[in-house]
């Protein structure tokens, strides 16, 4: 079994894509998104889109540019608390987080307790993640990496990104 997700938009000129690409295909991912994306007005259409047509809209942090475990605590619930204020117009349920990992790695600097706190009085999943194939790095080549990580596991759950860059 494999789950899709997509991380670090929504981007204008790759969101629509991917998600004409999933539906052409009846297939369903989550979407963790930027703060700073989801606030300008194209950014809202590509989730407004994406939620309508049954994918999961997660929180992605504000400005995805240091995990909240290596932040203070104001900057760290700063963070996550701006990226759910651009995300409050999106009545999603469950209620989904997915920390900054800086290229897909595990560890304690992925959550600030302060962050934790709020996650679990809101009743947030944190959705992480067994498969990185580093479609930034590699967009042409990341599939074979991708299958051969699957391959490996019962279940996948599969980050890539929907930024020019990516997947």
């Amino acid at each position: 079994m494999v789950t899709l997700s997509f991380d670090n938009g929504p981007e204008p000129e790759v969101t629509p894509h991917v998600l004409d690409t999933l539906a052409k295909h009846s297939v369903k991912a989550s979407f963790f998104v930027m703060g700073r994306k989801a606030v300008t007005a194209e950014g809202r259409t590509l989730i407004a889109r994406a939620s309508a047509e049954g994918h999961w809209i997660g929180n992605h942090t504000y400005s995805h540019t240091q995990p909240l475990g290596e932040l203070d605590r104001a900057s760290a619930l700063r963070e996550f608390e701006r990226a759910e204020e651009s995300l409050a117009w999106l009545d999603q349920r469950p209620r989904l987080f997915r920390p900054y990992g800086r290229a897909g790695k595990l560890g304690r600097h992925l959550l600030h307790p302060a962050v934790v706190e709020k996650l679990v009085a809101g009743r947030y999943s944190t959705v992480l993640w067994n498969c990185v194939p580093r479609d930034w790095l590699d967009p042409d080549g990341w599939v074979p990496t991708a299958l051969r990580q699957c391959s490996a596991k019962d279940w996948s759950l599969v980050v890539l990104h929907d930024q020019p860059s990516g997947a």
